[in-house]
């Protein structure tokens, strides 16, 4: 497997907005565009869920996030 880490340095979330932040159709209501992001990001689950890997979020509550995701190396 090979792992890939991004990290932003935002604002931190909650660790019950971490565990839903791949579902499907979660809004903000504060957010105008946070139907098109949760699209995004359940697209992208379901992309690297499709080659066999994972994908997760972090947060760290002076430092943002931290977005990983595994890939299975092909031999």
């Amino acid at each position: 497997m090979i792992r890939t880490c991004i990290q932003e340095n935002g604002v931190s979330i909650s660790k019950l907005e971490c565990d839903r932040l791949f579902d499907l159709y979660v809004r903000d209501p504060q957010a105008s565009c946070s139907t098109l992001i949760s699209l995004q990001m359940y697209l992208c689950r379901q992309i690297i869920q499709a080659h066999g890997g994972e994908i997760g979020v972090i947060s760290h509550r002076k430092r943002g996030l931290t977005f990983w995701f595994t890939l299975p190396l092909s031999v």
